[in-house]
């Protein structure tokens, strides 16, 4: 692959078992080499801002009512995505991302709430 300076910012080479998996699909080392030049992180900016947001706003009020406003929104979360779960396909499409919401290690830090 190229040296740092020709890549762009954010951009990840793939690992051995990612080039390995390409590979065993029938890819060149030329398409691998192709593709890999374009796997650049790149994220939403509205959904950076917003997760941010989102949990600077559970730290603060955790932080002035207690844990257990931190356990009812991580309560209401599953229950949202369990809701999500059992409707139409685009609210099951975004369940399982819902549903991550708990595995944020960010609960644990503003009071030990358990997942």
């Amino acid at each position: 692959m190229a040296s740092n300076d020709d890549v762009p910012f954010g951009w990840r080479p793939y690992t051995e078992e990612q080039s390995n998996a390409l590979r065993a699909t029938g890819m060149s080392e030329d398409q691998i080499k192709d593709m890999e030049r374009s796997n650049v992180y790149s994220p939403a900016p509205a959904s950076i801002r917003a997760e941010y947001m989102a949990i600077s706003l559970i730290e603060v009020l955790t932080e002035r009512l207690g844990t257990s406003f931190a356990r009812q929104v991580l309560e209401r979360i599953e229950q949202k995505a369990e809701r999500l779960s059992e409707g139409e396909l685009e609210d099951r499409v975004e369940a399982p991302m819902v549903a991550q919401i708990k595995e944020y290690g960010f609960w644990k830090k503003i009071g030990g709430v358990d997942q």
